[in-house]
């Protein structure tokens, strides 16, 4: 028994009867090891017709006489987010006496995003006698962008105010909150505080709305906010107002100074980013001296996009004494950029010794990233591109490589080169990028495969084809020697491509076969709110796993924890102010495993702590997970949201790219 829940219970047992006492210690006990709700015969089918993605038979249970699965096979379509079935559960809601049943397919409809298919519902919305299912319905119609509609019920007052903010905000998400009536209703709900203030301002951040000149408005809103994930929005919103939030975000910045505000530092440093000025500059620079790595780390990535702004000395001078290598190595490339930086040979030279000496390939990999700073430096990331043996170091060179070719000063590059070599700097990248093919590692695919697409190139072949190849049959050898599903992050990208240049669409998302069954035994025994510790180089962090909502990933992690899979794996990506994220076999996040698992979405939504599986689409899911800095409702319904973390969020802040998970434990 936990000691927290001891505590607890001895505070209720100080006026208990005896009889009251034996029944408390029976529900305080089973409440630790509580069975989950797959010892049921009756879920267990549908959720492996879900598995399965047997539609056929799913569609059969939503007439089933048993509410139970009704409620469950309603429930499954959440998980097949296709509005090829938002017509059929359309249909049902209307014909389904069971309010949880129907409030399911409501759920389910909105995954589907379905527009056209959802007309009847708008139509008939009345005649729906629930409020629950209404306001669930309501939900659903904003998902799927009815904007008109979510606007007229605003007026209408049927439903109340936390609904009202969701729906907004997903309206937002889907990029159909556009119509300025919404703004003064945000603001009104904003200023309430709550759950509506939090829905409100992540649909204000994320709405179409022309917010110049309510700087000062939305500012004021700041300080009698008691929602810190509303405040993370708000802040970021500022960003889309004008320079006249500039001196609101800078006072921000003095009041939010404390360590255990550093992601509203982050938010104002989003949302400086938006404006190029001293004013702005000034404020970036003493945010890249700030305590917390995070902040620096979000800032140092404005500043390659402005390294003109800043004094050369003072560059040199954060170079110097940054102790972070992530950071101090950006403000390297910022060096290596600027023309009137006479020292750019002894600066590439030192990171080169520094490169060769150094035992940490990701500090390696930060060193290779800002020697693309500097021209001069091109053959030598081509040479470590081929020549090494590291995937990690492979990735990074071919990254770094290919910031030339999508750099602004191509022509003065191609100029320089074209002095030199017959052959000119575009056509000799079509080569670099077809032997990157050739290799077939899943990075050096993918990320080629993404820049042949990319139609913002500097001397580009065409507005269709960006780089000139006579034939491609070199990416559909590519394509037939990738292993799936494995590699099915690179075969998408692969095949995008290849059908750019045959002149085709790809239609459809691509999909791994189903491969790897749920062990329904195993997954029996899982207590319903499994503890798991991540002991990491930062400290450890515990952690309940949500079987219920998703028991095939909860099931195919605990596996893997016990074939001690992710032992010593290394965080591949930190991104501040979002999430950290780890189980790459690989170590540059295109590692995954032959097997994949289905997705799983509830309505567990992401707020701060929840861990997720990440993934490359519906039902690729493999190894790959993640936890969330704070609050991303932008995740909400689209990735596997499989448990939170309930001690220890203290060193999940703490983490950086780099740090060891050295194993992951199930705790009894």
């Amino acid at each position: 028994m936990h000691l927290s829940r001891f505590l607890a219970f001895k505070q209720f047992v100080k006026g208990a009867t005896y009889a009251q006492l034996i029944v408390s210690i029976a529900a305080l006990i089973s409440s630790c090891d509580a069975p989950n709700r797959f010892n049921n015969s009756d879920v267990i089918q549908v959720y492996e017709a879900r598995d399965q993605r047997n539609v056929e038979l799913l569609t059969e249970y939503l007439q089933n006489p048993k509410e139970p699965i009704r409620i469950e096979a309603a429930r499954a379509f959440a998980s097949m987010p296709d509005s090829f079935y938002t017509a059929t559960l359309v249909k049902q809601i209307f014909e389904e006496e069971s309010t949880e049943v129907q409030q399911e397919l409501a759920f389910s409809i909105g995954q589907t995003a379905g527009i056209l298919a959802t007309m009847p519902l708008i139509k008939d919305f009345d005649k729906l006698k629930s409020d629950a299912v209404k306001a669930d319905v309501f939900i659903a119609l904003a998902k799927c962008g009815h904007e008109l509609f979510v606007l007229q019920q605003f007026t209408a007052k049927q439903i109340d105010e936390e609904h009202l903010a969701e729906a907004a905000f997903y309206l937002a998400r889907s990029g159909k909150l556009k119509n300025a009536a919404f703004y003064p209703i945000l603001i009104e709900m904003i200023s309430n505080d709550g759950v509506p203030a939090f829905y409100a301002a992540f649909a204000m951040l994320r709405s179409g709305l022309d917010l110049k000149g309510k700087a000062a408005e939305l500012d004021a809103l700041i300080s009698d906010l008691d929602n810190t994930d509303a405040r993370f929005a708000l802040l970021q919103t500022l960003g889309k107002t004008d320079s006249t939030a500039l001196l609101a975000l800078q006072k921000r910045y003095d009041q939010f100074a404390v360590e255990e505000n550093y992601l509203d530092r982050i938010a104002i440093i989003r949302a400086t980013a938006k404006f190029n000025t001293k004013a702005a500059n000034a404020l970036l620079q003493k945010s890249l001296n700030d305590n917390n790595h995070h902040v620096r780390d979000q800032a140092s990535l404005i500043l390659l996009d402005r390294t003109d702004q800043f004094e050369l000395s003072y560059l040199l001078k954060q170079f110097n004494s940054e102790n972070f290598a992530l950071v101090k190595y950006r403000f390297a490339t910022a060096l290596l950029k600027r023309p009137d930086f006479t020292s750019k040979d002894s600066l590439s030279s030192l990171i080169k010794k520094q490169y060769v000496a150094e035992p940490d390939e990701y500090k390696q990999g930060y060193m290779l990233t800002a020697l693309s700073g500097d021209f001069k430096n091109l053959e030598f990331l081509e040479e470590i591109t081929f020549s090494t043996p590291s995937i990690l170091l492979r990735e990074f060179a071919y990254a770094a490589l290919l910031n030339y070719r999508r750099s602004p000063d191509f022509a003065m590059y191609a100029h320089l080169w074209n002095a030199n070599y017959a052959m000119p700097l575009a056509e000799h990248f079509s080569k670099v990028i077809q032997n990157a093919i050739e290799t077939h590692d899943v990075s050096m695919v993918a990320l080629s495969a993404e820049i042949l697409r990319d139609t913002t190139l500097p001397q580009k072949y065409s507005a269709k084809m960006p780089v000139y190849f006579a034939n491609i049959q070199f990416m559909q050898n590519a394509l037939s020697k990738l292993i799936m599903p494995r590699d099915i992050e690179a075969f998408g990208e692969l095949l995008k491509t290849v059908k750019m240049y045959e002149g085709k669409p790809v239609t459809g998302q691509i999909k791994p076969d189903f491969n790897n069954p749920v062990d329904w035994s195993y997954v029996e025994r899982i207590p319903k709110n499994q503890r798991i510790e991540f002991v990491t180089s930062a400290g450890n962090i515990e952690a309940e796993l949500w079987v219920d909502d998703a028991p095939a990933t909860v099931a195919w992690f605990m596996k893997l924890i016990e074939k001690d899979f992710y032992k010593l794996k290394r965080l591949h990506r930190v991104v501040p102010g979002f999430v950290i994220q780890d189980g790459c076999p690989r170590g540059d996040g295109y590692g995954s495993t032959m097997e994949t698992i289905r997705s799983e979405f509830s309505r567990r939504c992401f707020d701060a702590g929840v861990l997720g599986m990440a993934s490359a689409g519906p039902d690729t899911e493999s190894c790959q997970w993640f936890i969330t800095h704070n609050a991303t409702p932008h995740l909400n319904g689209r990735y596997t949201a499989f448990g939170k973390v309930i001690q220890g969020m203290e060193v999940v802040h703490k983490l950086k790219i780099g740090d060891v998970i050295q194993e992951i434990k199930i705790l009894p």
